[in-house]
């Protein structure tokens, strides 16, 4: 999940206009309740922390070492 359950971002239905709207302008009236939204370099931080090369990598060799060759 990219959004992590809504932990790094808005989780709204793609489909849902409405939605989005709702979400976008509660956003920007400050009123969303994930205070992360408002603050970029920590949300960027937490973004680069779960999804950055590193943790790539780490995932790669669990993968990797998960089947041995044969």
């Amino acid at each position: 999940d990219a959004l992590c359950n809504g932990q790094l971002g808005a989780l709204v239905s793609p489909d849902s206009i409405e939605q989005i709207a709702e979400t976008l302008v509660t956003i920007l009236q400050g009123r969303y309740t994930n205070p992360l939204m408002y603050n970029p370099e920590a949300l960027r931080q937490r973004v680069i922390n779960t999804f950055g090369f590193t943790q790539f990598q780490k995932k790669l060799y669990n993968l990797l070492n998960a089947y041995p060759p044969q």
